[in-house]
């Protein structure tokens, strides 16, 4: 089964993922040809409706016999690579799903019957198990880096975030991904940047979920964001859900008790927002910069 990706790197997985890499299609030819991987491993996979109980599950592995069958939800993708490239976000999405479901198939702590088992039989619950959520989030870290290998970024993409939501543009048609995958990698691969971003809802007008990038993790400080709560009333991401655009897409410095009422750090810590609509949410890139000696 396929969540978002909103994941934690993990150089284990990363090893695998690179390992997959390097016995199938290599990284000479970008985008990754995903689809040709599953013929290398002696994995069936096919476009069905029947394996899938909802539009909510779009992949499904399972074990018969020490043989591993891949199944994508026809009713989604439609029946075949052919009629999945016609629209250009479910390709993107099918690709993504395929190489979730390979991380299923080649990650040593996923190869297990009774794992596979319990995600066939309650695959849209088995997120509110906390071991099988696991497992979904480290596929979830293994596609995104079997599709955007970090070894092949340009390095000047990384910790620009000024330039954020340009350079994830370039990825995701580069690499044949979608923009949010694109932006979590980016992300993920930020080493100096303090640095998280957060998903709202235009709805409801609250966080749904975040991805932080580990130094954001560690510098603490009373710098964390919790889900389910109201965007910050004076954030440009409550202009945005409140109709006002003119701050879309600009990177701005904010007070940083905005987003961080429980901030400890530095008084020479400084708050950047850059927020914009993507899909069905507002997607917001918050970073810290601390100079201080008391800074990350």
């Amino acid at each position: 089964m396929t969540s978002n990706p909103y994941f934690f790197r993990d150089q284990n997985i990363i090893n695998h993922s690179n390992k997959l890499l390097i016995e199938t299609v290599g990284t000479d030819d970008l985008p990754i040809n995903v689809f040709d991987i599953p013929e290398y491993l002696d994995i069936n996979f096919e476009f069905t409706s029947e394996k899938f109980k909802s539009a909510k599950e779009l992949g499904l592995t399972e074990i018969i016999n020490d043989k591993f069958y891949i199944y994508l939800n026809a009713n989604v993708f439609g029946n075949s690579i052919e009629e999945a490239k016609k629209d250009t976000t479910q390709w993107r999405r099918c690709r993504f799903t395929l190489a979730h479901e390979l991380g299923h198939c080649f990650l040593p702590n996923h190869i297990d019957v009774n794992i596979q088992k319990n995600f066939q039989e309650d695959s849209v619950n088995s997120l509110k198990n906390s071991y099988l959520k696991q497992k979904e989030v480290e596929a979830d870290g293994f596609a995104s880096e079997l599709l955007i290998p970090s070894k092949t970024v340009n390095k000047s993409f990384l910790d620009d975030s000024k330039n954020l939501f340009k350079n994830a543009k370039i990825l995701s048609e580069t690499y044949d991904v979608s923009l949010q995958v694109a932006i979590m990698q980016l992300i993920s691969l930020s080493t100096a940047n303090i640095c998280v971003c957060v998903f709202s809802s235009p709805y409801n007008g609250k966080i749904i979920s975040y991805k932080p990038a580990d130094s954001f993790r560690y510098y603490g400080n009373g710098a964390r964001i919790e889900v389910k709560t109201e965007v910050p009333q004076n954030s440009i991401a409550k202009k945005l859900l409140n109709g006002d655009l003119r701050q879309e897409g600009i990177p701005n410095t904010l007070d940083i008790y905005y987003w961080f009422p429980e901030f400890r750090g530095s008084d020479e810590a400084k708050l950047t927002e850059c927020s914009v609509h993507f899909n069905h949410y507002i997607l917001t890139y918050l970073e810290i910069t601390d100079t201080s000696i008391y800074g990350y």
